[in-house]
């Protein structure tokens, strides 16, 4: 965000995101009914969401048995449509104060919770789309990941870590701006692999295809 702000600060920036798990991470204490239990939390048992203890320096904190330490905290609360927060503990003056309520007395219609990623962009004020799950591989992502990958494949192979992390940089950066653009209008006029690979060759010069491109297409037989 920072790199997008300084070399085009004048313009809305709006980032795209596939559905890959480190880009749906949320808060470890986010609200989520998964593993939620029914009813409410025992006083030898209260539930709550399990994390990884972390140092002051932010580093995993690992037991004896050389696996992280984890300990317990409290998951979220909710918010109604009308912005009314609702706790899923029990407040402070319950006989049960401190513990976790159970589905069957908090479940209730909730608004949509938003990733780690989501609060980041959002909070600098950057717009977040999200590619539908099970997309097709020739969206704008995967063609980008595509030329990449093409271009690694040239560098001479080698089993040194620094070596491959030098290429996969190099492989990244090569990718022109002006194919990223030709990537996303040829995904938006709705071409096939075939097909954008052939407009693509033709109009290498252009950032965007033409809008008789389809016409052309038909006449080619592509």
């Amino acid at each position: 965000m920072t790199i997008a702000n300084g070399h085009y600060p004048d313009k809305e920036h709006i980032f795209v995101y596939n559905n890959a798990k480190t880009h749906l991470k949320r808060a470890n204490g986010a609200l989520s009914a998964r593993h939620m239990p029914k009813f409410a939390s025992k006083p030898d048992s209260n539930w709550g969401v399990d994390v990884n203890v972390r140092d002051d320096n932010g580093k995993p904190v690992y037991s004896p048995n050389g696996k992280p330490s984890k300990t317990k905290v409290h998951m979220e609360g909710a918010t109604f449509a009308d912005g009314t927060k609702q706790s899923l503990y029990f407040e402070p003056g319950h006989p049960q104060a401190g513990f976790f309520k159970g589905m069957a007395i908090i479940l209730s219609k909730h608004g949509f919770i938003e990733s780690l990623l989501e609060m980041t962009c959002k909070a600098r004020g950057f717009t977040v789309i999200f590619i539908p799950k099970f997309h097709c591989e020739l969206n704008f992502i995967e063609q980008c990941w595509g030329f990449a990958k093409h271009i690694y494949q040239q560098y001479p192979a080698s089993s040194k870590e620094a070596d491959l992390e030098c290429n996969i940089l190099a492989a990244l950066e090569s990718v022109p701006l002006d194919t990223m653009r030709r990537f996303i209008d040829a995904y938006k006029k709705g071409l096939n692999g075939k097909q954008a690979g052939w407009a693509l060759k033709k109009y290498h010069e252009h950032c965007v295809l033409p809008e008789c491109i389809l016409r052309e297409l038909y006449t080619e037989d592509i």
